[in-house]
């Protein structure tokens, strides 16, 4: 029997963002971490893939159908740009803030946003659309962040 499994990227936006990659739940709890999350709300807007002038993926635009409460809790972490009049927002890795010079990638499906017992939220997007470099960088990311 072939494997239906999908890989998604979360990324879990604490005080610092931590990507996990992971098989697509089919559960609404999961641990991430060694923490228990609970599934809030699945296919929650569109989202982009940002990259920079080499093609390397640095970030993700996310544009919520409902900006409660994804937009309010995001507005205080500083590795996240929020444009409250177009109601988007932006999660940079690591040190890269603001510096999407490349193009972005427009993606839906796999999306659901997660919350944490301690009220942390993880955002998770699909990966179909990713290359197979593109999943090498987010397996490093999710070395380098989780």
């Amino acid at each position: 029997m072939a494997d239906t499994s999908k890989t998604c990227l979360f990324v879990v936006l604490g005080a610092k963002p931590s990507v996990h990659l992971l098989e697509e739940p089919s559960v609404d709890e999961l641990d991430i971490s060694d923490k228990k999350y609970r599934l809030s709300d699945r296919e929650i807007g569109f989202y982009d893939f940002l990259r920079n002038r080499d093609g390397v993926i640095i970030g993700f635009r996310m544009s919520p159908f409902n900006s409660d409460p994804l937009i309010d809790y995001a507005d205080a972490l500083g590795y996240i740009y929020v444009d409250p009049a177009r109601v988007y927002l932006e999660i940079y890795l690591r040190e890269y803030r603001r510096a999407a010079d490349g193009p972005a990638e427009q993606a839906f499906g796999d999306d659901a946003l997660w919350r944490s017992s301690q009220g942390t939220y993880a955002l998770q997007v699909g990966t179909a659309e990713l290359s197979d470099g593109d999943m090498d960088m987010m397996r490093q990311a999710a070395q380098a962040t989780g």
